[in-house]
């Protein structure tokens, strides 16, 4: 309880840039090791998230999404394309389920041959660009995921 007071106090001032992953769901075992992305610079503060999307689900455009604080729920955070419920799971990660809306859905479907040509060009074997390929179909699909954000343990 002490480190999540701590916590409170430090965000309480300032916005701070974290590392993190984040994970699409997936019910396929070939699958989970290409549904996490590590994504870096993702701010939070007691009022916001930002973070960009992985280039691998969003094209290298990768858009850059803020949530910010819902005055209906002390945990959820909303946007123009979804929203965040985030809570702390132990000192050093926060968890927060994203769900994107449709607006955001039909952006990435409208631009899936973007993100399709970026995987391609950044793939080093047949079998990673094809699990790849699924992974952001599926997620322009169906976007949602889970964002682990890692943060220092304080002293």
């Amino acid at each position: 309880m002490k480190y999540i007071a701590t916590l409170l106090l430090i965000l309480s001032f300032n916005v701070f840039s974290f590392t993190g992953e984040f994970v699409i769901p997936t019910q396929d075992r070939e699958l989970e090791y290409f549904s996490k992305f590590f994504i870096e610079d993702i701010e939070i503060s007691p009022d916001s998230l930002r973070l960009k999307l992985p280039a691998d689900l969003a094209s290298a455009e990768a858009y850059e999404i803020k949530f910010e604080r819902n005055t209906n729920g002390a945990n959820v955070l909303n946007s123009f394309f979804g929203s965040a419920h985030c809570l702390q799971q132990s000192e050093t990660i926060i968890k927060c389920k994203i769900k994107f809306n449709t607006l955001l859905k039909n952006v990435l479907i409208k631009n899936l041959w973007k993100t399709m040509d970026y995987i391609q060009d950044s793939s080093n074997s047949i079998a990673d660009l094809t699990n790849r390929l699924i992974v952001a179909e599926r997620f322009a699909g169906s976007p949602r995921g889970t964002l682990l954000i890692q943060i220092p343990a304080v002293k």
